[in-house]
């Protein structure tokens, strides 16, 4: 898989990550795993994430509505 949807797709899972984190404890890491398929040439991206506790996950979720929002 080339060119810039993967790019872009890559930069948007690393800052996911790097909220995600400073959402989570230290002690306990938010887990990440993410796939990129192609399907009828069309990028589908797919990313899980598993926090220790659902008080992060909604704090995760909250500020990612305020970033779409802004």
């Amino acid at each position: 898989i080339k060119g810039a949807p993967l790019i872009l797709a890559m930069a948007h899972f690393e800052e996911m990550e790097i909220s995600a984190n400073n959402v989570a404890s230290e002690k306990y890491p938010c887990h990440m795993a993410h796939t990129i398929k192609i399907l009828n040439k069309k990028y589908i991206a797919r990313i899980d994430m598993t926090f220790s506790c659902q008080a992060e996950a909604i704090i995760f979720e909250l500020e990612m509505q305020h970033r779409i929002h802004d």
